[in-house]
């Protein structure tokens, strides 16, 4: 993968700067590979909301859909939000995310920045944690930012996490 390890996830306190170092990963991304990066955020009146994330995030990727197979369209297109026939399930959700990304891949790299990952619906945090157990050899990445001390589902998908610590006083002059 362009970006080392597909998938990155940070964990730190609130306002220690996890947003800042996606805002600065993002940067230097597209001056050294260029990817298509595709973010979302959660934000916490959305997280009953069943697909607010992905819906989010991969909605930028719907005219996509067309070249994907009719299973993994039509499960996308549900969990999006702009079909109403019945998906095939959360497994046939996650399948389908994992496809398009590999999809649009194939045009370039793919960067995926998911931040305050601690209010992702969990819907959505289940499809993120089931994708990125899969992207070995992909052109795709994941960058994370979620708090330390929330229960957040990537945290607990066995992802590998870097803690960003708070700068002492003559760091952070």
């Amino acid at each position: 993968s362009p970006f080392g390890p597909p998938v990155r996830v940070r964990t730190g306190g609130p306002g220690v700067g996890k947003t800042v170092l996606l805002d600065a990963a993002c940067r230097l991304a597209a001056v050294r590979t260029d990817p298509r990066v595709v973010r979302t955020a959660g934000v916490e009146f959305e997280a009953e909301v069943g697909f607010a994330g992905l819906n989010q995030l991969l909605l930028c990727l719907q005219d996509q859909l067309p070249g994907l197979p009719d299973l993994h369209r039509k499960a996308l297109a549900v969990a999006l939000g702009t079909d109403s026939d019945p998906a095939g399930g959360p497994l046939a959700v996650s399948a389908a995310a994992l496809e398009l990304l590999r999809h649009v891949a194939r045009w370039g790299p793919v960067l995926v920045v998911v931040d305050d990952a601690q209010w992702l619906d969990r819907a959505s945090a289940r499809v993120l944690g089931f994708v990125a157990r899969r992207l070995a050899g992909s052109r795709v990445g994941i960058l994370a930012a979620v708090r330390s001390d929330t229960d957040s589902v990537l945290l607990h998908v066995g992802l590998p996490e870097h803690e960003v610590r708070p700068l002492d006083e003559p760091a952070a002059a």
